[in-house]
């Protein structure tokens, strides 16, 4: 699945294999959530040897499972922030 960042980009479909990484993923992360329901970050190892590692902050982890949860169906997953400040509309 690619991501670009651009909102004008048109969506890409994960492929199987794609799904079947986040399926994995996502029973794991899910897993973990059940079992420490105090919110705690998660560190992921992106190049073990040399020690690289993102921390994932708890605030995001039920949206990343979400996305997972999407994924694994085979569903592609668009993020719309939410700003701080309240559009015309909003108020």
């Amino acid at each position: 699945m690619t991501f670009t960042g651009d909102p004008n980009s048109a969506p890409v479909l994960p492929t199987a294999a794609e799904a079947a990484v986040a399926k994995i993923s996502s029973r794991a992360l899910e897993s973990h959530l059940e079992n420490h329901p105090s919110g705690e970050s998660l560190k992921l190892i992106l190049d073990e040897k040399e020690g690289k590692t993102i921390d994932i902050p708890a605030a995001v982890l039920p949206l990343l499972l979400a996305i997972l949860q999407q994924t694994s169906s085979g569903n592609t997953v668009k993020l719309t922030p939410i700003t701080k400040e309240l559009d015309i509309w909003q108020v």
